[in-house]
Order: structure tokens, then sequence, then C-alpha cells
């Protein structure tokens, strides 16, 4: 499944590897993220009542969310990028100058295939013209033709 969601620093990338359903992160990664948050989380030096006062919910609720028994969404991801100071792409394990890369690419082949569609578009419109002026030439030899048969 490939969907495109909006990130806080606006720019959007494609997530192949994970689904997202609705506004909730797919259950499949769910556990590896969570595994995430908590590595963080411990290496910040942050106790559950530190994120769950950040997060404005009750510690128990976070200890819930990070034991993997409640959903987690990507709002709430998002705000728990930020306390711990990471971004989402981090903790989802998403690298995101590959899709940027990918992106580049994409546009220089679109732009070249446009490059060529303005190329076949000059050749067609020369031919064209072409073909318009020896129509006027050939009119113009007409038009001497029947002056001169009229003045006799």
């Amino acid at each position: 499944m490939k969907k495109i969601f909006k990130i806080r620093y606006n720019y959007y990338f494609y997530i192949k590897k994970y689904s997202i359903i609705e506004n909730y992160i797919d259950t499949d990664i769910e556990e590896k993220v969570l595994n995430k948050i908590k590595k963080h989380r411990i290496e910040k030096g942050y106790t559950h009542e530190y994120m769950a006062f950040n997060l404005k919910m009750s510690q128990a609720s976070y200890a819930k969310l990070e034991a993997n028994k409640t959903k987690l969404s990507l709002e709430r991801l998002d705000k728990i990028s930020k306390i711990l100071e990471t971004t989402i792409e981090d903790l989802l394990e998403v690298k995101t100058e590959k899709y940027f890369k990918q992106n580049l690419y994409d546009n220089s082949i679109i732009y070249q295939e446009i490059q060529n569609l303005n190329q076949e578009s000059r050749e067609l419109l020369n031919a064209y013209m072409n073909q318009v002026k020896e129509e006027n030439n050939h009119l113009k030899g007409e038009i001497e033709f029947l002056r001169k048969l009229n003045h006799k």
C-alpha cells in the first residue's frame, strides 16, 4: 500500500514499507516504533511521568501506549517526536533522502519527456510551416498565371 502524508517539515514522502490506516500506524510496525520511542526516551533520561505530562495524558495511559496496549496515532507520534527531539522519519525508520532522490529522478525523466514532446512539436510545426509555404508559393504562381491570362 502506498500512502502520502505530510510531515511537520512541510514535505511529502511515500510510505511503501508502512501502511497507515486512517490516522493510526498499522499494528505490524507499531511495536518497532514503540521500541524506538522507548529507546530514545531512556537515552534522554525521560520518565513515563515526564512523557505523560508533556503529552497531556496520565502516566498510566502513557505506560499503556508504550506497552502497545493502546493505538498510536500519527498526531501523537508527531508530539512524541518533538518531545524526544527527533523526527517522525527516524521513529518510522524512513530514509527521506531516498524518496527525494527518487522524486528528483522522476522529475528529470518527466522534464526529458516534455523536452522530447517539445522537439516533436517543433518538428511537426516546421513541417506544417514548410507545407503552408509551398502551398502559398503554388497559389502565388496560379494568381500570376491567371493575371497574365486576364491581361491578354
